[in-house]
């Protein structure tokens, strides 16, 4: 028996954001059939890309998934986002 996939947001999202799938998948680092694949859920999307998916669109992974409504950023994808870059040391130089 085959596994049923749940039906992720990806088309929803690009269309939103109007994104070109070919970007969509170069961010991930693969093919635009690869991200076809994931967009009709006929392949699972491994969860190393769906974090990147998630970042990329800046949603949480539940919400890409389908498996909740807030479209809020949830903390796993901002926990991956570096904070901003505070000058130290001879930094502070360049700064002044």
């Amino acid at each position: 028996m085959q596994e049923v996939l749940p039906l992720n947001r990806i088309a929803h999202l690009i269309q939103r954001d109007g994104v070109k799938p070919v970007e969509v998948a170069a961010h991930c680092g693969v093919d635009q059939s690869t991200l076809y694949r994931w967009r009709t859920a006929a392949t699972p999307i491994p969860d190393g890309q769906k974090f990147k998916l998630a970042r990329y669109f800046k949603v949480s992974v539940p919400f890409l998934m389908g498996w909740d409504d807030d479209e809020g950023v949830a903390p796993e994808v901002s926990a991956l986002t570096p904070p901003a870059r505070t000058p130290v040391g001879d930094d502070l130089k360049d700064a002044a």
